[in-house]
């Protein structure tokens, strides 16, 4: 087995995906700071600059011919370390095209439980080791659902298969913490920055699998999906079954940003 494959089976490494929206990687900088985090956290010594990768990010689409103005698509960046020393290995850009989604994307999740525990050494990172929540995904669209959400052995919600939760009842939206062992996403980062200009707060606490079925309104973030409608959990609608205009509101603060320049 080549090393290279031998890190892939080993997991040993971190990854990112990355929206690209007419030619610029969205949040670019946020993406690699988390990237470094993720490195270091599972013990890694890596020489891995934030602005250093975002620079090589920007220099390998324009050697495809991807620059503002241009193309969008999907960027996935990939640091793997050798799997029998504790040093950075190959940092890899991989960028394909792709139509962008002008629209509110509606959702339906049915309930999976896992997820990783708070103190696991692989909580709040994105690693390649990622095949619970590939396998929780699975099991959901192959039950009709577009998402797995992931509830712990307590019946408390976490977080999506490849998305953040955020729960909307009485005006206030809702969350559950990083310490719950979440992934801490970059548009739940944005989610959390633009509210205040939007006029919500929000909170983060435990939340039962209930405060689904209790919800006015529901959504999902990540890079690609941005704000997503979560209309419906394990077959009921969440509150009226549609898009609320709590989610609505923050899916257009999100596109005001996507416009907007670095």
């Amino acid at each position: 087995m080549k090393s290279r494959d031998r890190r892939a089976a080993f997991g040993v490494g971190v990854f990112e995906t990355v929206l690209v929206h007419k030619g610029r990687p969205f949040l670019i900088g946020w993406h690699a700071e988390r990237m470094t985090l993720g490195l270091r956290t599972i013990g890694l010594a890596p020489r891995f600059d934030p602005a250093e990768r975002v620079k090589q990010v920007l220099q390998a689409l324009a050697r495809q011919g991807v620059v503002p103005g241009g193309a969008s698509g999907v960027l996935r960046m990939t640091a793997v370390s050798h799997p029998d020393r504790n040093e950075e290995g190959e940092f890899e850009i991989d960028f394909e095209e792709a139509p962008a989604s002008e629209s509110i994307r509606v959702m339906t999740a049915g309930t999976v439980v896992g997820g990783r525990r708070p103190g696991s050494p692989l909580a709040g990172v994105k690693s390649l080791a990622w095949a619970e929540y590939h396998v929780a995904r699975e099991q959901a669209r192959a039950a009709g659902f577009d998402e797995a959400i992931l509830v712990d052995e307590a019946g408390r919600l976490l977080e999506g298969a490849a998305s953040n939760l955020f729960v909307v009842r009485g005006g206030r939206v809702l969350t559950p913490p990083v310490s719950s062992g979440i992934l801490p996403g970059v548009t739940r980062r944005l989610v959390f920055e633009t509210a205040p200009s939007e006029g919500l707060s929000i909170v983060e606490q435990d939340l039962p699998l209930a405060s689904l079925r209790e919800a006015d309104e529901a959504f999902l973030t990540n890079a690609l999906i941005g704000v997503a409608s979560l209309t419906a959990v394990d077959g009921l609608a969440i509150g009226p079954g549609v898009p609320g205009p709590v989610t609505q509101r923050l899916f257009d603060a999100r596109r005001r940003r996507l416009e907007q320049p670095d």
